[in-house]
């Protein structure tokens, strides 16, 4: 009877390890998913912005290429500051 005892507790720890990789396993894949699905949206927003600004006629065009620390960071205040000087020329600040 004892040996059937030790038997079953070792598969009920199997099942329960089983269960817990792929409890995490699915996390990881559910996590990427998301950071992936966030990273697309943002990514599809800021072509929309791109697209409204180069759509306008009469500016200079400045192109901001970078990492993430030039991505929704300084291009906007450098077009700010541009547009606020009134020299007659108008600054359409691409953010890429």
């Amino acid at each position: 009877m004892q040996g059937n005892i030790s038997a079953e507790t070792k598969t009920t720890l199997k099942a329960k390890i089983t269960l817990v990789i792929f409890g995490l396993f699915l996390t990881l894949i559910l996590l990427e998913a998301g950071l992936r699905l966030g990273g697309f949206i943002l990514l599809s927003m800021q072509e929309y912005r791109n697209k409204q600004t180069i759509k306008q006629k009469g500016a200079y065009r400045i192109i901001c290429l970078g990492e993430s620390t030039t991505q929704d960071q300084y291009p906007q205040f450098l077009e700010q500051a541009l547009n606020q000087r009134n020299i007659g020329v108008r600054f359409s600040v691409i953010d890429r």
